[in-house]
């Protein structure tokens, strides 16, 4: 089944997870105040760091559409069974 080839492995998912999941605790704890940042009103710089690598805006809507089409294909998957 094609959607089955297509689909995105366990670790992919979990990684793109992580991903958002970095990307938006980095937004609170900016906007908190958490941060050694100097920047004016530390306000979010638009990077985040996971496992030591630089996350950045493009990075994380790559994550929400592979979520998206993840649980998209899901539904179709279950409502075919």
């Amino acid at each position: 089944d094609a959607n089955e080839i297509y689909a995105p492995s366990a670790e992919e998912v979990e990684y793109a997870r992580r991903v958002v999941a970095c990307w938006e605790e980095e937004q609170r704890r900016r906007r908190r105040g958490g941060t050694d940042d100097v920047s004016a009103n530390n306000k979010f710089s638009g990077v985040a760091v996971l496992d030591g690598m630089m996350i950045e805006q493009l990075h994380v809507d790559s994550a929400r559409r592979l979520l998206t089409s993840n649980e998209e294909g899901c539904e179709k998957i279950t409502e075919e069974v």
